[in-house]
């Protein structure tokens, strides 16, 4: 479940904030990673408000090979909050999209627990995917879930998962 980083926020016709299922994916990829991204995305949401920070740790990301464009990100969204309408700043247009995202992952972890006969409140959230830590706890509080869990490198949680599966095929009739 999830609206990845790179999600792009957008307003439609009806003046609607949409976010996803269109994305800027890893090429060119969000505005803030300078890789040719020119639409706002989620990524860019938590870059602007400061949730990822700039320099993560000595060397940066990649070994230094990336540096966040924070200008280019508010930029972004302060286009963004122009079309929200008067008055909306580019930090609130931000704040608007990741509630977009929490209220879309609520709503799917929602029904896909309770299909399963589980209830959310008894059940811990993993949380895998690049930006799966960053919205980790604001989703299990949201649906009172006791804890969640971020394993070590949850961004490749899902590649790893496939690449050392058993094989199986599972029919019904």
């Amino acid at each position: 479940i999830g609206c990845g980083g790179g999600s792009i926020a957008r307003v439609d016709e009806g003046s609607v904030l949409r976010v996803g299922p269109e994305s800027a994916g890893a090429d060119p990829g969000p505005i803030a990673f300078g890789g040719g991204g020119t639409l706002p995305t989620v990524t860019d949401a938590y870059v602007v408000l400061g949730r990822v920070p700039l320099e993560p740790h000595p060397g940066g990301f990649l070994g230094g090979e990336l540096r966040l464009d924070r200008d280019a990100a508010l930029w972004a969204y302060e286009a963004l909050a122009k079309e929200l309408g008067a008055g909306v700043t580019a930090i609130e247009a931000a704040q608007a999209v990741l509630a977009s995202v929490r209220a879309s992952m609520r709503r799917a972890l929602g029904v896909m627990t309770m299909q399963r006969g589980r209830d959310p409140r008894a059940t811990p959230l993993v949380a895998f995917g690049g930006g799966g830590g960053l919205a980790a706890f604001d989703l299990a509080s949201a649906l009172g879930m006791p804890l969640a869990l971020v394993p070590p490198m949850p961004g490749v949680l899902s590649a790893y998962g496939m690449t050392t599966a058993r094989r199986t095929a599972d029919r019904s009739r």
